[in-house]
């Protein structure tokens, strides 16, 4: 299987949220929001323990996260 399905496959697991991802030389990269900063976390991890991943970049946001760490993300 391939990594990009290992990752969607994962992702499937939270499908009340809208997450996407992409991928770089096996980094994966999260968007979206989700209700609890344990359900960041959660996500997170789940995608990093597939094998292939070599990093995770978790640039999805939680509710209560505050709106000015928002805008610096969307800045880069």
């Amino acid at each position: 299987m391939r990594l990009e399905s290992k990752v969607r496959k994962a992702l499937r697991k939270y499908p009340s949220y809208n997450l996407s991802y992409e991928i770089r030389d096996g980094v994966v990269f999260l968007y979206g929001q989700v209700r609890s900063y344990e359900e960041w976390v959660e996500i997170g991890l789940e995608v990093g323990k597939i094998k292939g991943v070599e990093g995770v970049v978790n640039k999805v946001v939680w509710d209560g996260y505050p709106a000015e760490k928002v805008r610096e993300r969307e800045e880069r």
